[in-house]
């Protein structure tokens, strides 16, 4: 009697990618992660950018030079107490902050 020869099927085996590139199906496997990773670099592109453009923006902007801000000068001392600017930095950024958490708190 001859060998019995057993056939292979081919879902039996594990499958590999030819010429030694199994990277590629890790590639595969981790795209989720990659879409996550990509958003989130261009949220952070988009992030400093903003900010930016709010800093090139905020030279011409009269802080400082309110009408409620306080300047003393006297020979040898000078102090400046900006009370209007805080005022207005504060609503302003009190309103950022909570449009910010209000859609934050509708997206999740």
């Amino acid at each position: 009697m001859g060998a019995v020869r057993s056939r292979v099927c081919l879902t039996d085996r594990p499958f590999r990618f030819p010429f030694g590139i199994s990277w590629l199906r890790d590639l595969y496997i981790m795209q989720p992660m990659f879409f996550l990773l990509g958003r989130l670099l261009v949220g952070i592109g988009l992030t400093i950018a903003i900010i930016g453009a709010i800093m090139m923006l905020i030279h011409y902007l009269p802080l400082g030079q309110l009408p409620g801000d306080w300047r003393l000068e006297r020979p040898g001392f000078r102090i400046h107490v900006p009370i209007a600017t805080m005022l207005v930095v504060s609503v302003v950024l009190t309103v950022v902050v909570n449009v910010v958490l209000l859609l934050l708190r509708r997206l999740g």
